[in-house]
């Protein structure tokens, strides 16, 4: 998941949560990704950017996006809404919403180091399956997790917290990065998650 937001501390209830000066970050990401891809002979991953490119296209919100895309509050992951409602949105939207610019460069950073490794090393087939079965599951153990969590006692601890960010999809990067081997012989993604098919 990424930054949490308890109940009384929700902002985003419009634009505003990304917009404001600039403390330097942005365009130091903009830096490192053309950097990144612009490096002569650099291998340039497409879902990787792409992924790079949604995510700021919705932290930035320009011109009639803004209007087009939802506010934090109608996307930030909610397990008891998501259940109550069967409210699919913040399932899958909440990984590409941020919290600030801090947040949001963290993560691209993140992505961008870790998205270029494993998307070279997999080609961009297997790593948007990959992603896409990595989001899936971070949001999904999420909710089941703090419904569980409710089941055994723990009020509502964490059912009714709100939470958006691409960190849980980062994580599952990493321990996918952690186990891949650099041997031409690599086991197939299936046998290093045990139960993930990819």
């Amino acid at each position: 998941m990424g930054a949490g937001m308890s109940g009384g501390r929700r902002r985003g209830a419009g634009v505003g949560w990304g917009s404001g000066p600039s403390s330097g970050m942005l365009p130091l990401l903009a830096l490192q990704v053309i950097l990144e891809y612009g490096r002569a002979g650099a291998s340039r991953p497409p879902v990787t950017a792409a992924l790079i490119a949604a995510n700021a296209l919705v932290y930035l919100r320009p011109g009639a996006l803004d209007a087009f895309l939802p506010p934090l509050s109608r996307v930030a992951f909610n397990p008891h809404l998501i259940i109550q409602y069967g409210d699919l949105t913040r399932f899958f939207l909440s990984a590409f919403y941020h919290l600030s610019e801090t947040h949001f460069f963290y993560n691209m950073t993140s992505l961008l180091w870790k998205g270029i490794q494993l998307e070279t090393s997999m080609g961009s087939v297997e790593f948007a399956s990959m992603v896409t079965a990595l989001l899936g599951l971070s949001q999904g153990f999420t909710l089941l997790l703090s419904k569980g969590l409710l089941l055994l006692g723990n009020e509502t601890a964490y059912y009714d917290q709100y939470a958006v960010g691409f960190s849980g999809v980062l994580f599952g990067m990493k321990i996918v990065l952690n186990a891949w081997p650099s041997f031409p012989g690599r086991p197939s993604l299936a046998i290093l998650a045990g139960f993930l098919l990819v």
